[in-house]
């Protein structure tokens, strides 16, 4: 049988509710209920339950203080890459965040993996971010030996390689893509100066066909605006208000402050 590796990698919006007897509604690591924030926010009246989308063997793979650390790595190169202006067509960012792991995050990128599909949460906000972003993908493969690892780089670069679709254009004024345009958004996000906290998490699963499948969802502390910059162009680091961090030297220190709560900058 020849090898087949497929990548689906979709932007969606959650359509429905599933209905359980026993619902949770509560953030993992902070207080307030999340339905006061809307009906539709993915912790509200969560059943802790797989879908009926899942197969029976589904499973997150459990998220490793080094599998966190392999995760921020990327998104932290990635990001100094270009902040640096190193890949071709874009400036160079002044002002552009290194990433830290957020917990809550962590936990609000499971509850959408519950799902077993690749669907958008409706909403998402925390009591400390108003405004989270998302980026999902997933993989499947038949009769290949991929390790997790090797799955996750190649699914957070595949986000990262989009940024071939876009301009600088895109980067002073995000508009609407018109329909079948190629996917630019994960690099969007990718891309977004504020975004300096980041959660994933991670589900497996095998088909009854035998079909691997691996699913990937990344909450970020910040997301794109139509018509609002993503990044400001400039001298890397040269806005930073408490200097580069120490090995991304593109990117700010871990301690710069950022306005999370207003699209403005």
């Amino acid at each position: 049988m020849i090898s087949k590796v497929h990548l689906y990698i979709t932007l969606a919006l959650c359509a429905k509710c599933i209905f359980a007897v026993k619902t949770y509604s509560r953030f993992g690591t902070t207080g307030g209920n999340p339905c006061d924030y809307c009906k539709e926010h993915i912790a509200c009246n969560s059943t802790w339950n797989f879908s009926k989308n899942c197969y029976a063997n589904a499973k997150f793979i459990t998220m490793t203080q080094k599998m966190r650390n392999f995760i921020l790595q990327i998104h932290n190169s990635y990001r100094n890459k270009l902040a640096g202006g190193n890949v071709k067509g874009f400036d160079p960012a002044k002002r552009m965040a290194s990433m830290k792991w957020n917990m809550e995050f962590e936990y609000l990128s499971m509850l959408n993996l519950l799902q077993c599909q690749m669907k958008h949460d409706k909403c998402r906000p925390t009591p400390r971010y108003r405004y989270v972003g998302q980026n999902l993908a997933y993989l499947f493969w038949e009769n290949l030996n991929l390790t997790t690892e090797w799955i996750v780089k190649f699914l957070i670069t595949h986000w990262f390689e989009e940024n071939k679709y876009m301009t600088m254009n895109d980067i002073f004024n995000l508009t609407k893509r018109p329909e079948g345009a190629p996917l630019i958004g994960h690099f969007a996000m990718f891309a977004q100066e504020r975004a300096n906290e980041v959660g994933c998490a991670i589900l497996q699963q095998t088909a009854t066909n035998g079909t691997n499948e691996l699913y990937l969802a990344c909450d970020y502390s910040f997301t794109n605006w139509y018509q609002i910059p993503i990044y400001r162009p400039g001298k890397p680091t040269s806005a930073c208000t408490t200097g580069p961090h120490p090995v991304y030297r593109n990117l700010c220190s871990e301690k710069e402050i950022y306005n999370i709560n207003s699209y403005k900058y």
